[in-house]
Protein backbone atom coordinates (compact mmCIF):
# COMPACT_ATOMS: atom_id res chain seq x y z
CA UNK A 1 0.00 0.00 0.00
CA UNK A 2 1.57 3.28 -0.57
CA UNK A 3 2.65 5.52 1.95
CA UNK A 4 3.16 9.29 1.91
CA UNK A 5 5.20 10.41 4.90
CA UNK A 6 4.50 14.29 5.68
CA UNK A 7 6.46 16.60 7.62
CA UNK A 8 6.24 20.43 8.02
CA UNK A 9 10.06 22.01 6.84
CA UNK A 10 9.71 24.26 9.78
CA UNK A 11 9.11 21.34 12.73
CA UNK A 12 10.98 20.80 15.17
CA UNK A 13 14.25 19.05 14.00
CA UNK A 14 13.18 15.71 14.96
CA UNK A 15 10.18 15.21 12.87
CA UNK A 16 12.18 14.51 9.35
CA UNK A 17 14.18 12.44 11.46
CA UNK A 18 11.06 10.42 12.22
CA UNK A 19 9.81 10.68 9.05
CA UNK A 20 13.28 9.23 7.32
CA UNK A 21 13.32 6.84 9.82
CA UNK A 22 9.72 5.55 8.90
CA UNK A 23 10.42 5.37 5.35
CA UNK A 24 13.14 3.11 5.77
CA UNK A 25 10.97 1.10 7.20
CA UNK A 26 7.75 1.06 4.83
CA UNK A 27 8.41 -0.41 1.61
CA UNK A 28 6.29 2.23 -0.77
CA UNK A 29 6.59 5.15 1.42
CA UNK A 30 7.40 8.48 -0.33
CA UNK A 31 9.03 11.16 2.00
CA UNK A 32 7.80 14.99 1.72
CA UNK A 33 8.16 18.37 3.26
CA UNK A 34 5.60 20.49 2.79
CA UNK A 35 7.65 23.89 2.56
CA UNK A 36 6.49 26.42 5.33
CA UNK A 37 4.53 24.35 7.25
CA UNK A 38 5.40 23.45 11.00
CA UNK A 39 4.31 20.15 12.89
CA UNK A 40 0.73 22.09 12.59
CA UNK A 41 0.27 21.35 9.18
CA UNK A 42 -3.15 20.45 8.74
CA UNK A 43 -4.19 23.72 10.38
CA UNK A 44 -1.53 26.20 8.59
CA UNK A 45 -1.45 24.51 5.27
CA UNK A 46 -4.38 22.41 4.59
CA UNK A 47 -4.03 22.75 0.92
CA UNK A 48 -0.73 21.70 0.50
CA UNK A 49 -1.50 18.37 2.44
CA UNK A 50 -4.53 17.77 0.39
CA UNK A 51 -2.46 17.94 -3.09
CA UNK A 52 -0.26 15.21 -1.08
CA UNK A 53 -3.19 13.05 -0.89
CA UNK A 54 -4.88 13.56 -4.01
CA UNK A 55 -2.21 13.80 -6.29
CA UNK A 56 0.45 12.32 -4.86
CA UNK A 57 2.41 11.50 -8.52
CA UNK A 58 2.80 15.01 -9.32
CA UNK A 59 3.99 16.37 -5.70
CA UNK A 60 7.20 13.74 -6.47
CA UNK A 61 7.95 14.88 -10.11
CA UNK A 62 10.56 17.78 -10.91
CA UNK A 63 7.82 19.85 -12.50
CA UNK A 64 5.90 21.44 -9.60
CA UNK A 65 2.75 22.90 -10.74
CA UNK A 66 0.92 25.89 -9.23
CA UNK A 67 -1.21 23.98 -7.09
CA UNK A 68 1.85 22.07 -5.81
CA UNK A 69 4.13 24.14 -5.88
CA UNK A 70 4.48 24.30 -1.58
CA UNK A 71 5.37 20.62 -1.44
CA UNK A 72 8.76 19.71 -1.81
CA UNK A 73 9.84 16.09 -2.73
CA UNK A 74 12.84 14.67 -0.20
CA UNK A 75 12.79 11.30 -1.38
CA UNK A 76 17.19 12.28 -2.45
CA UNK A 77 17.53 13.06 1.30
CA UNK A 78 16.64 9.15 2.22
CA UNK A 79 19.37 7.29 2.34
CA UNK A 80 18.81 4.48 -0.51
CA UNK A 81 21.48 2.12 0.67
CA UNK A 82 19.03 1.82 3.85
CA UNK A 83 17.48 -2.21 4.45
CA UNK A 84 13.49 -1.97 3.14
CA UNK A 85 11.18 -4.54 5.46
Amino acid sequence: MPVIVAYGSESPSVAPSIAKALVRFLPQARLEAILGANHGMLDSHPEAVVNLILAPDSCSSNQKSPDTAQIVSNASETDSNAPRQ
